[in-house]
Parts: C-alpha cells; structure tokens; sequence
C-alpha cells in the first residue's frame, strides 16, 4: 500500500504547475509635476527611479522603453492617476517594478498618454 502512494505522489507533485515569483512595487515618490498655461494638458515627468530611500537611478540607465510603462486613469471621474513601470530583467538581476498613484488630481482628465524620451 505505502509502495503505492509514492508514484501517486511523485506524479501528482510533478504536474503541480510552478509557482510564479511576486514583486514588489516601489512607490515613485520623485516626479516633476508640469501643468500648461491653458490647464488643458499636465506632464509628469519621471526623470530617476528610487534604489533605495537615498540612492536612485536614471532613467537612461534603467532601460525603460514605452513598452515597459503603462499609465491608466482611475476614478469614476477620471481624476485619479496610476502609473506602473517594468525594468527589464536584463539590466538588473531581477525584474523591478515601480508605480506611481496619484488618488485624486486638481481636474477631471480625458485621456492619458505616454512618452518615453531619451535626454
């Protein structure tokens, strides 16, 4: 009966699909707020990502392409921000993540759009 069991086991443990690694998200807590002078568009503009609470990186130097950012709106008025970014797993040992959530902006917003420049 025990000789039994183990194949059972040894099968049932090998169709186990495996368990997929969490990573955590650091809040950007360093962002440049820019509103134009008509008030009908704002830019936020993320020029380092934190490493640490006193140490952070470029832009430039995380790799970050448009694919790796993705901006939505919250809200049922449209007034809320959340913004998540990737870094490439290439670049560092892991893959890091970052977001930035602005619960509640001065204005209702239209649309979002992302832009993803090189300095």
């Amino acid at each position: 009966d025990m000789q039994q069991r183990q194949p059972q086991q040894q099968q049932q443990q090998s169709q186990q699909k495996p368990i997929a690694k969490l990573i955590s998200s650091t809040p950007i807590t360093r962002y440049l707020w820019d509103d134009d002078a008509t008030g009908n568009v704002a830019k936020i503009h993320i020029d380092t990502l934190p490493l640490s609470s006193t140490k952070s990186m470029s832009w430039q130097d995380a790799g970050i392409t448009k694919e790796c950012v993705e901006a939505r709106l919250l809200g049922g008025e449209n007034d809320g921000l959340f913004v998540a970014i990737r870094q490439p797993s290439n670049l560092s040992e892991n893959e890091r993540k970052y977001h930035l959530h602005v619960p509640k902006m001065y204005k209702r917003a239209e649309a979002v759009k992302v832009i993803v420049k090189k300095h």
